[in-house]
This record gives structure tokens, sequence and C-alpha cells, in this order.
């Protein structure tokens, strides 16, 4: 009655950390998945700025055409409008780069403890399979 019952300790807690490991895994991989979303619409972003600044450009090329028409005022903001495209593009592009080395690390943490749970779970197997041996022992005395 108690070797059985000590092996159904041993299955019981195998599961609950299957369990465990399962429901890490589950959240790591949904934040993974959330930051790679980000990182999508951050490049989105970044593509439609470029596009901006391309517009702004072209327009800044028939501005220069117009020029002597315009007020002094009026092209310097146009241009300061050009250069806030250009630093707002940069500063995207700064935190798409961030966001992939945040990408990494997390990927590099998730195997690592993908690596300690799976060490925890050949130690718990060795340690049942020692019980084990111990209890089939015993039932052979």
């Amino acid at each position: 009655m108690i070797p059985k019952l000590g092996r159904s300790l041993a299955n019981n807690e195998i599961e609950e950390i299957t369990k465990m490991i399962q429901a890490e895994n589950q959240y790591f991989e949904e934040q993974r998945l959330n930051l790679i979303q980000e990182l999508s619409c951050l490049i989105h972003e970044k593509e439609l700025l470029k596009e901006r600044v391309k517009k702004a450009e072209e327009q800044l090329q028939n501005g220069l055409d117009l020029k002597n028409k315009i007020s002094t005022q009026l092209y310097e903001s146009y241009i300061s409008s050009v250069e806030k495209s250009a630093f707002t593009i940069k500063n995207v592009e700064e935190s798409i780069n961030d966001l992939k080395m945040l990408i990494e690390s997390k990927s590099l943490e998730l195997s690592r403890l993908k690596d300690s749970i799976r060490k925890m779970k050949e130690e718990f197997l060795g340690i049942a399979g020692r019980y084990e041996n111990i209890l089939e022992r015993e039932e052979a005395d």
C-alpha cells in the first residue's frame, strides 16, 4: 500500500512540475509574441514616417522652386517639420533596435529557463527513479 502511495505522490509531483513548466513556457511565449507584435508596429510606423519624409523632401524641392514667392518664416517652418520627421524616424529606429535587443535578451532568458527546468526535471526523475528502486527492494524483501 505504501509503495503505491509513494509512486502516486511522485507521479502527482511530476504532473504538477510539468503543468508549472507548461504555464511558464506559455507565459514566455506570450511575452515573446507581444514583443514581436510591438516590433512589427514600430517597423510599420517607421515605414509610414519614411513615406512622410519622402513626400516632405519632394515638397521641399518644390518649395525651393517657390522660395522666392513665399515668406522666409513659412519656409523655415517647413524645414523644421522635415527635420522633426527625420528626428522621429531616428527615434523609431532606436526604439526598434532596443526592442530587437530586448527580444534577443528574452529569448536567451527563455532558453536558459528551459534548460534549467529540463535539468530540474531530470534531477527529479532521477530522484523518483531511486525512490522507486528503494520501494522495489523493500517489496522484494
